[in-house]
């Protein structure tokens, strides 16, 4: 070889190996810069991962209480709503009931009356004292020429104010606690409540037009229809307030419950 190859290939190898160890260098550099970038980003990246886990998590815990609680008040509700209906309809169709009887009491055609006529006047004082009459009644009697018809005419307005107090009393009961009866149940109620409502009104005026010694006018339809189908609407009521307390519901509507 040439002594010029071999001073050119002398000046290349003298120049090459900085050349070789720069890029080595660069390579080195590089692969550790990008192993750094990624890195760095993967570490971002994951803990914005853990960030939003984090998040799904609380608000999967968040939706669990709310859940929980939700079925909670639900469950209370329905508790005290099943615990008022034990406890409301029982007392309805008792103060329905009761109002039923003093009703036909009042209303029946067979009644028998104590003859006051023949008692003194102490006698017949502690006899409506007992009976508590109270005293603008005593003073009708005792002025009225015949007692015996006047103390008829007293007891039956007794009893008709007696029977119309329970009847208030049922109705007014059973208004307030409609919303626990389904419709079967309150049309019932209501059905029985309105033929004794309606059998009393009539009475009423019947001994108005007596007291006045005016002639009646016959209309006894309303008092008719109670002694005719009362019975059948008490059983047919009766029968339904069975079904609610032993199914355990009244299959009404009970108060929405709260909105989380």
């Amino acid at each position: 070889m040439s002594e010029f190859l071999k001073d050119v290939f002398a000046v290349l190898g003298y120049i090459g190996l900085p050349i070789f160890a720069v890029g080595a260098f660069l390579k080195l550099w590089g692969e550790k810069w990008l192993e750094s970038h990624f890195s760095t980003a993967r570490d971002s990246l994951n803990r914005a991962h853990d960030v939003q886990l984090a998040e799904l998590e609380r608000r999967h815990t968040f939706l669990l209480e709310e859940l929980r609680a939700s079925l909670t008040r639900d469950f209370d509700r329905r508790s005290r709503v099943h615990q008022l209906e034990f406890e409301a309809v029982p007392k309805a169709w008792e103060l329905t009931r009761t109002a039923f009887y003093e009703a036909r009491r009042t209303l029946s055609a067979f009644q028998s009356y104590d003859q006051i006529s023949s008692l003194t006047s102490e006698e017949r004082d502690e006899f409506l004292t007992e009976h508590g009459i109270p005293k603008w009644d005593r003073r009708f009697i005792d002025e009225s020429e015949d007692p015996d018809r006047a103390w008829v005419d007293v007891r039956n307005r007794r009893d008709l104010r007696n029977a119309k107090a329970a009847c208030g009393e049922a109705t007014r009961y059973v208004g307030r606690y409609a919303i626990l009866l389904n419709d079967q149940t309150k049309e019932s109620f209501n059905t029985l409540l309105e033929c004794m409502w309606k059998a009393l009104v009539e009475y009423s005026i019947a001994l108005d037009y007596r007291r006045m010694k005016i002639p009646p006018e016959g209309n006894e339809k309303a008092r008719e229809l109670f002694e005719e189908r009362g019975d059948s609407m008490l059983s047919a009521l009766e029968r339904s307030v069975r079904t609610i307390l032993i199914s355990g519901g009244g299959g009404g509507t009970p108060p929405p419950p709260t909105t989380p």
